[in-house]
Parts: structure tokens; sequence; C-alpha cells
């Protein structure tokens, strides 16, 4: 045999054994007819999650109460409740879960959230009239928010920004990775009402998100709701939600192509979510800007929202540059400031959000 036939075997064999390896490592394809238009697969469940959602909301109202003139809340009761200590929850359900928010988000970040916990105690009570330069409380029409002299409302940073930390990063840094979901994890043994160790975990991802089962709208919270966003101009809430029932029909048919293919959808989702989310509320600010309780309120929740992109590792948008849009929201000190932030300062916010995402030909409409 020559030298040439020798190398066309060699080459030949090691493009067989490829083809070969590859099939073994996917030997089931999901057939979409098998996906179901709801989420209505075999022992689902994910109370772990809906119980950190519910302790999110309940945070959220009693941060709220602090928005009706002289009423103050309490900075150690919020950190109790986000770290579920000392029975702070009405919901006796909540005080005896095994469950909490505080060592589920993103570490590096806890000491931000309680600081802005302390600020909202601390400013709380007040009986001022808000406007720029004076923390007080500002109203529109039937609604109040409290706000600090910069026109910052801390509630929405910490319910927005926990969002992120929490919700955002576990589904796109935890549970749709090989953490989690990964070939190595077994997807074999069936534990009656949870599944198999890979299904659990991506139901935990959906769990997450804020729906429910039916995915018929009713009572969506979090991302959930905000998919809803950018639905008619990019159908976000679709796109999010079919990729969650394909990933699901995917492990069950035990195609780990397609599982992988979805999980990257859905982190792809959670972030369009996030960015035109982020968007509408800015578009608010504008429209909004002679109204300061408004023109605030929104843009805490826009500030939270962008922050946020920083929690998933596949963002279009790099870390540094999110900084960079941030300090169009912030003053020189590196602080949120809605109270003397300009029109031109959230156009220069959009556009740069829109430019990474390819949103130019929507910003407007979001």
């Amino acid at each position: 045999m020559n030298n040439s036939a020798f190398q066309f075997l060699a080459v030949l064999t090691i493009f067989s054994f490829t083809i070969i390896s590859c099939g073994k490592d996917n030997e089931n394809v999901l057939n979409d007819k098998d996906i179901p238009t709801t989420y209505s697969f075999e022992n689902v469940s994910y109370a772990g999650q809906t119980a950190r959602l519910d302790m999110l909301q309940a945070m959220t109202s009693y941060m709220k109460t602090a928005n009706t003139v002289d009423v103050q809340v309490s900075a150690s009761k919020l950190r109790d409740m986000f770290a579920n200590e000392n029975n702070p929850f009405e919901n006796a359900d909540l005080n005896t879960a095994t469950k909490q928010i505080r060592n589920k988000i993103f570490e590096s970040h806890i000491p931000k959230f309680e600081t802005y916990m302390d600020a909202l105690a601390e400013l709380s009570g007040n009986t001022n009239d808000a406007s720029a330069g004076t923390a007080g409380v500002a109203t529109s029409g039937s609604k109040s928010y409290l706000l600090n002299a910069n026109g910052v409302e801390y509630t929405q940073l910490i319910e927005k920004g926990l969002m992120g930390a929490l919700n955002y990063y576990q589904v796109c840094e935890k549970y749709t990775r090989d953490e989690k979901i990964g070939n190595d994890i077994d997807n074999t043994e069936v534990t009656e009402g949870k599944g198999t160790k890979m299904e659990h975990h991506w139901d935990e991802a959906f769990g997450y998100v804020g729906a429910n089962v039916e995915m018929d709208g009713e009572g969506y919270r979090y991302h959930g709701k905000y998919s809803g966003k950018g639905e008619e101009l990019l159908k976000t809430r679709t796109n999010l939600f079919q990729s969650f029932l394909a990933g699901r029909a995917a492990i069950s048919a035990k195609d780990m192509v397609r599982k992988d293919d979805e999980a990257k959808k859905v982190r792809k989702y959670m972030e369009l979510t996030t960015v035109t989310t982020a968007i509408h509320y800015l578009n608010g600010g504008k429209t909004n800007f002679a109204d300061y309780a408004k023109r605030c309120h929104g843009l805490s929740e826009a500030y939270a929202f962008v922050g946020s992109l920083k929690y998933n590792g596949d963002s279009k948008i790099s870390s540094a540059d999110l900084d960079v849009v941030l300090s169009n929201m912030e003053n020189i000190e590196g602080n949120p400031d809605f109270a003397n932030i300009t029109i031109t300062d959230l156009n220069n916010t959009i556009n740069a959000l829109s430019a990474v995402y390819s949103l130019d030909d929507i910003k407007d409409s979001l």
C-alpha cells in the first residue's frame, strides 16, 4: 500500500469514528410533536423556588408600607426576611420553610442589598414631600413612593435587583448550566414527584421564572410577567416558554444536544426579557419626565433591570460596557441619581443598550 493510500484510509477511519462517537453522544432525538403546549410533564416540583418568590413578594409588600407618610419599616426585619430568620413572615409556612433568598443570590452582592435595606429603613417615616434634593414621599395620582434626595426608590432597587441577583442568576448561571443539567447529571433514576435529577433541576429553573404550569398568563410574576414587555414586537414570552417546554421534553427524551440548545435559548430570552423591560422603563422615564414621582419610580426599576444584565455569563454586553451604560444614570459619586438626570442621559442609556442588542428599529416602541 502506498503512503497516500495509507493516509487516506487513516483519515477515513478517524472520520468514521467521529461520526459514530457523535451518534453515541446523542442517540435520541426529540420529535417536536412530543413537545407539549403547557408545562404538563410528569413529576414536576419546584416548591423551593415558589417559596423564595413568595418571600420576595412578602418583602416587597412590607417595603411598600414605607410609601405612606410617617410609616417606619425595620432594617432588622428586612434582613430577617432576606435570610428567613426569627419568623419574619406573616405566612407561617414561609417561616418554617428551609429556604431563604440570601444564600441563593449572587454572593458578592449580598452587602449591596443589605445596604439598600438599611437605607430604606433609615429613610422611612419621612414626612417631607419628595423633590430634587429633598428626601420624602412623592405622589402622582393615587400612587406614592418613598424617595431619597436623588430620587431613588430603594424598594425598587431591592425588589427588581433581587429579581436579577436571585431569579435571573439562578436560571442563567446555575440551573441551565452543566452544574445542574450537564450530561453527567443523572437522567435515569426517577424519584416520584420529582423525576430524574436533571428533569428536577430544569423544573426548578422554570420555577424561578414566576409563570404557572398552565402557561395561561394568569398570576404571572417576576420574569414571567415582564416577558410580556417585548412580546408584541419580539415574542419574548412565547420564545422563552417554548424553550422551557422544548428543553424539558428533550431531557425526558434523552436528547442531550437539543437540551443544551434550549438551555442557551432560555438564557438568551431571559436576557432579552431583562433588556426590553429596562428600555420600556427608560422610555417611561422620558414620557413621565415632568412627573417627579412617576419618573423616579420607573427609573429606579430601569436601573435595577439594567444592572441585572451582569448575572448572565452569556450576556451580550460586557461587564465593563454595562458599567459605562449605568454611569449615564449615576452622579459623579457613582450613585443612581434620577433627580438630576436629563433626557439626554436617558437617550444615551437607551441608545447604548439598543446598539448592543440590535433593537434600534423598535427601541422607541418598547
